[in-house]
């Protein structure tokens, strides 16, 4: 199965293994536990990454179907 690197507009996702704690990310419209777009990634003890949302924390990781790009996430 491939999975896409970019949006339909050709905008990259984040790669999972370029995130880290302190990073600035906008998240887009696909996302129903946050009403912020615009988010800055933290990280757990085990240094696990995510960001604050509604539910609690939206580890980004679960996003990466491929293992690779973090679908809906955008670097900032």
């Amino acid at each position: 199965m491939s999975y896409p690197e970019t949006d339909k507009n050709g905008r990259a996702y984040l790669k999972l293994k370029e995130a880290k704690a302190g990073m600035k990310v906008e998240v887009d419209d696909g996302f129903t536990c946050t009403f912020a777009t615009k988010n800055v990634l933290e990280a757990d003890q085990d240094g696990d990454i995510f960001f604050l949302c509604s539910e609690g924390e939206h580890f980004i990781r679960g996003q990466a179907d491929d293992g690779k790009h973090c679908t809906g996430i955008y670097p900032l």
